[in-house]
């Protein structure tokens, strides 16, 4: 009988399009489980302060099945801080059957022990806050566990599951500087019409770049390139290989672990299950809540009321702990297709029901598809993914004035920007699928503290986010690292994105105000050898400028020899040294490059 109401009640929910409730209900079901389980993401990293590395585990909590805490082995840590601190906070996961906790706090002038009785609660997770007498830089932790028979019984049975869990500890610091990344998916650079307001909240300080460039095509790959500084064919995570979904490669840097080694506290909230801690992005963080939800796709908001809710709150408690070592990660869905805006920003007379893209086929049938017509089903698509913006742009408005009111915006780094753009058929191609400026060059803003006066960069690249964070806390920037932190200024690079799909390879290079795209077959999940550039399917140049201004017709028989062999040279070069330093085009063509392209007729 329990069953059937369940599923009339389900039904009920879907018939009236709240996908969300019925969605959140399955993926919690295990909210009453009397463990805290794992999602089995082990680091060798050393979180920040911690004076030994152990095994770091992400645990998720029961009592919010979304958000994932990195949890040390045993029930001790010891943490050391370049400063002083008075205070330590830190939770305690699993203690459903723990009676009462007593916590020791060693340190250099002294002891403070504290002891906390759940009661008859038995909540499965308990925050700790430990105030100390006097300022020190090095503090042991210890807790004793009082359980009741139950506990011990499923301790000896499973010792390793039932023993309760300590989180990695996080130290308040009111001299630190916060820093903000906030990534929106599929916003287009066109799409800043749409947001007044949170240009409005930015103030006068920020900028946007006018030619800002992803180094990948969609959201796995780009944001793995925003947290590693390093492209696609390094980093791994190109998201799918085939069953699998991809992760970062795990002896790259990235910015979390920059980050904790730098004594923030850091948290993420993502609505993309290809960016899952586990995935490498949750390396260093001390929280990260991951609320994908694959019907998400269909609901009011896809989460992001919640979202926002959820990172005031954060930023409201941290502030209040007298935290400023802030480091937030944000990424939110909308207006990700099928661009449903909620109700109060859906426009008039709008039909949910589309079959307005056509993503069947591969690369080839894509370009050679006729460009969309600006008919009226184009037109309403436009206005759907508009309010989609409009939405976001009230949502994080909301969230830069939580910072206001709470004294950490001025001085804070602020990153806004999509993670990448979106095509509705301008060339032939829907989504995020290709190279083409439409889908690489997205929304950005960079709002550096108030006090400071940073270079105003068009040119910025994904790759430039890790080094230009790094450097803004004072931490040397990774050796591996591909990118140029934006406080230096403007680069003399070229511009280089790759497409690693599992049907053709794709790089793109921009150089001196021209553009070319190179596709050949695939070595996927990997890149292939420099000598596939030798058989190209196809070859594509475009001209900037002509495609500002809406004109995006193939020009390969109207690019000067030499532009174009400049272009493939370097596409070549970057295939064989999987980078794109300053000057590294035509001046510096290897004698291998130069003979080779010689004997296939580019050069004389």
């Amino acid at each position: 009988m329990q069953s059937s109401s369940k599923i009339r009640k389900a039904l009920y929910y879907l018939s009236q399009g709240e996908y969300g409730k019925v969605t959140d209900y399955i993926s919690n079901y295990r909210r009453n489980a009397s463990l805290p389980p794992s999602i089995n993401a082990r680091y060798s990293y050393s979180p920040s302060g911690l004076t030994q590395a152990p095994e770091i585990e992400y645990i998720t909590l029961n009592d919010d099945d979304r958000v994932h805490y990195p949890s040390v082995s045993g029930d001790e840590f010891e943490v050391e801080s370049k400063s002083d601190f008075e205070s330590l906070e830190f939770k305690i996961i699993g203690t459903d059957n723990v009676k009462s906790l007593t916590i020791t706090c060693k340190y250099d002038s002294g002891e403070k022990v504290c002891t906390i009785d759940t009661g008859v609660k038995q909540e499965p997770t308990v925050p700790v806050s430990i105030q100390l007498e006097d300022p020190t830089t090095r503090a042991k932790v210890e807790v004793d566990y009082n359980t009741n028979p139950l506990s011990d019984t499923l301790k000896r049975i499973s010792p390793n599951e039932h023993c309760p869990r300590l989180t990695k500890p996080a130290i308040p610091n009111a001299n630190a500087t916060p820093v903000f990344l906030i990534s929106i998916d599929s916003l287009r650079h066109d799409a800043r019409e749409n947001l007044p307001n949170l240009i409005d909240e930015l103030g006068g300080s920020a900028y946007f770049p006018e030619e800002p460039r992803t180094q990948g095509c969609w959201t796995p790959p780009s944001h793995a390139s925003m947290f590693t500084g390093t492209y696609p064919g390094v980093h791994s995570n190109i998201g799918s290989t085939g069953s699998q979904i991809a992760k970062i490669d795990p002896s790259l840097p990235t910015i979390g672990k920059i980050m904790s080694e730098q004594g923030y506290k850091s948290s993420a909230i993502t609505t993309s299950r290809y960016l899952r801690p586990e995935l490498g992005f949750g390396d260093g963080f001390d929280r990260f809540e991951c609320t994908a939800n694959e019907t998400h796709y269909l609901s009011a908001d896809n989460g992001l009321r919640d979202a926002t809710s959820t990172v005031n709150r954060w930023v409201n408690e941290d502030a209040a702990k007298g935290f400023t070592n802030l480091f937030y990660f944000w990424h939110i869905f909308p207006p990700h297709w099928p661009y449903v805006p909620p109700a109060e920003n859906r426009p008039e007379n709008i039909d949910l029901s589309s079959s307005f893209r056509d993503t069947t086929g591969d690369y080839l049938d894509w370009i050679h598809r006729e460009p969309r017509d600006h008919d009226a089903e184009y037109q309403r698509v436009l206005e759907m993914y508009d309010a989609c913006v409009e939405f976001v742009d009230a949502q994080v408005s909301t969230f830069l004035r939580t910072l206001k009111n709470r004294g950490l915006f001025e001085d804070a780094l602020v990153i806004i920007l999509g993670d990448h753009g979106e095509e509705f058929g301008e060339r032939g191609f829907y989504g995020h699928n290709s190279l083409n400026d439409d889908n690489i060059r997205p929304f950005m803003a960079v709002k550096p503290p108030e006090t400071e006066s940073w270079p105003v960069r068009d040119d910025v690249d994904f790759i430039d986010i890790l080094p230009t964070i790094a450097k803004f806390v004072g931490s040397d920037v990774p050796d591996e690292c591909e990118g140029l932190p934006i406080q230096r200024g403007e680069s003399n690079r070229p511009r280089i994105a790759e497409r690693i799909g599992s049907d053709y390879y794709n790089v793109s290079v921009e150089i001196g105000g021209w553009k070319g795209i190179f596709t050949c077959e695939e070595n996927h999940p990997d890149r292939p050898d420099p000598e596939a550039l030798e058989n190209l399917v196809c070859e594509e140049y475009y001209e900037i400028q002509s495609v500002r201004s809406g004109t995006y017709i193939n020009q390969v028989d109207s690019i000067g020899d030499e532009r174009r062999t400049e272009l493939l040279a370097t596409a070549r070069e970057f295939l064989s040294t999987g980078t794109a330093n300053e000057g590294s085009h035509l001046t510096r063509m290897s004698d291998e490059t130069r003979s080779q392209l010689q004997d296939l007729g580019y050069i004389e």
